[in-house]
């Protein structure tokens, strides 16, 4: 038995569930107004969209994973299950590179829409662009025949590049809102609050 596919599909199907309870407050928070369940006038639907779009690609791939682990305990044979593992690397990826999007395009508005503060996540989200471009073509063209390459020199710089995308956006974002509130000054507000939990 595979021990480490059964762990691996547990592990996501747990984290699967927490993410779907916050896409339900999400959306709550996206469709509905802030004070009570009446729908919003106005609806962010390049938001809502994106976030639908991103429920459906973990759920294809929470099931892709299911079907691979099963497939692996079943032995479905390894040219059927590398051809599923590829597709689900390319979901994985594509859903990372919208994710990251988004933190980037939120970074830029808090900044006023500053181009210079949000340049050099553009430049490493072009990279995370490019390294999973090589790795999904490396992985997809190695199922037929052995490329000479360093897959793992690959998926690090994409995973590199995604992290350091990921903490610089999330602290700016934070340092911003942070300054805004201490600058204002008011010890009362929600947005006070809301820093002091930052």
């Amino acid at each position: 038995m595979n021990v480490p596919f059964v762990i691996a599909l547990f592990v996501q199907t747990l984290m699967y569930g927490f993410y779907v309870t916050t896409l339900v407050h999400c959306l709550r928070w996206l469709f509905y107004d802030d004070k009570g369940w009446k729908l919003r006038e106005k609806i962010n639907w390049a938001m809502a969209t994106i976030t639908v779009l991103v429920f459906m690609f973990f759920t294809i791939d929470l099931a892709l994973t299911l079907q691979i682990t099963v497939g692996s305990l079943e032995n479905w044979g390894k040219p059927l299950l590398d051809r599923i593992n590829v597709v689900t690397i390319m979901i994985e990826n594509i859903t990372i590179l919208i994710v990251d999007a988004v933190l980037i395009h939120r970074c830029w508005a808090v900044y006023g829409r500053s181009w210079r503060i949000v340049l050099l996540p553009v430049v490493l989200w072009f990279g995370i662009f490019t390294s999973s471009i090589v790795g999904v073509f490396v992985v997809a063209v190695t199922i037929t025949e052995p490329i000479n390459i360093q897959l793992s020199l690959v998926w690090a710089v994409f995973f590199l590049c995604n992290i350091i995308v990921n903490i610089y956006a999330t602290s700016a974002i934070i340092y911003r809102i942070l300054r805004v509130a201490k600058e204002t000054g008011q010890r009362s507000s929600r947005l006070h609050n809301t820093c002091r939990i930052l």
